[in-house]
């Protein structure tokens, strides 16, 4: 997908250190790995060439679990956040059209890995990954 002029513009903003540690942790962060394990436990769909309404990119819902987690944010900080910052909108490769999860969905999305005992595995794996 071609950036836009939008993207562009914002791709100096945003904090220094936040920006370093985001694009550090996205590249040890294993998305189609994850993505593959939560198709496979029927967590995650994906809609590519489906009609219907879009579904929420599988590295946005992921990654959105893991700035709550570095970031001590509730659902709807997390939200308000993905909104409101260019260094989270980078670290969750969010173009200007891509939807972004509400509160409730990023809720909805963790206690389902709960549930399913695949939120540890998640972050287990990207552990493996830093060391």
């Amino acid at each position: 997908m071609q950036s836009s002029f939008f993207d562009k513009a914002i791709s100096n903003q945003g904090g220094l250190k936040s920006k370093k540690f985001l694009s550090e942790m996205k590249s040890l962060i294993p998305f189609k790995e994850i993505e593959s394990l939560l198709i496979k436990h029927q967590i995650y769909k994906p809609n590519e060439g489906k009609a219907g309404r879009p579904s929420i990119k599988c590295n946005i819902l992921v990654g959105s679990l893991f700035l709550q987690n570095w970031y001590g944010l509730s659902d709807p900080m997390t939200e308000e956040l993905i909104h409101d910052r260019i260094s989270f909108r980078e670290f969750l490769d969010i173009k200007l059209d891509d939807k972004i999860p509400d509160e409730t969905t990023i809720c909805k999305f963790r206690n389902k890995l709960i549930a399913k005992n695949l939120l540890s595995e998640i972050f287990d794996l990207v552990l493996n990954q830093m060391k």
